[in-house]
């Protein structure tokens, strides 16, 4: 099984389109579009492109896929995801729900934070202004609260 997975972030102007998880992991939450890598996917970009089609409705070439992360989320010790996370502003097509996620778009300044991810609020920010990490998210037991978050800046190689 791999831990490979991915993240889209859509961006039009100054707004964020986000997706409500409708079933499964994550469910009740608002995140951006992704998913787990399958071994179909001949690159993490094709599995980006995949998941956001799946998710969303809307087809994106990947060269329109902007690696800005790449985040590891532990659970305690466990390595759940191993994050390729990308913004992306150029696509085709209009976001629609489907089975698992329903759209909205939110203001980059009021991206609801208490309503995702508790790790979501710590590193976010950081590459919404526009920063290029790679990040690690260690969760306790249960997954509900973050016992650390380290990251480095790609372009600085530090803090």
């Amino acid at each position: 099984m791999t831990n490979e997975s991915t993240l889209c972030l859509l961006i039009r102007g100054s707004r964020i389109l986000l997706g409500m998880k409708k079933e499964h992991f994550g469910e009740g939450k608002w995140n951006g579009f992704g998913g787990k890598r399958k071994r179909t996917d001949r690159t993490i970009k094709a599995a980006a492109k995949r998941e956001l089609e799946e998710e969303s409705g809307v087809v994106v070439n990947e060269e329109y896929l902007e690696r800005v992360a790449q985040i590891k989320f532990f659970e305690e010790e466990m390595l759940i995801f191993d994050c390729a996370v990308f913004i992306v502003r150029q696509w085709r097509g209009n976001p629609r729900e489907t089975k698992e996620m329903r759209p909205q778009w939110f203001d980059l300044d009021a991206v609801p934070y208490d309503r995702m991810w508790t790790g979501d609020r710590l590193w976010w920010p950081i590459i919404l202004e526009g920063l290029k990490i790679s990040g690690v998210v260690r969760f306790k037991k249960g997954m509900k609260e973050v016992e650390s978050f380290d990251y480095d800046d790609l372009a600085a190689g530090t803090k």
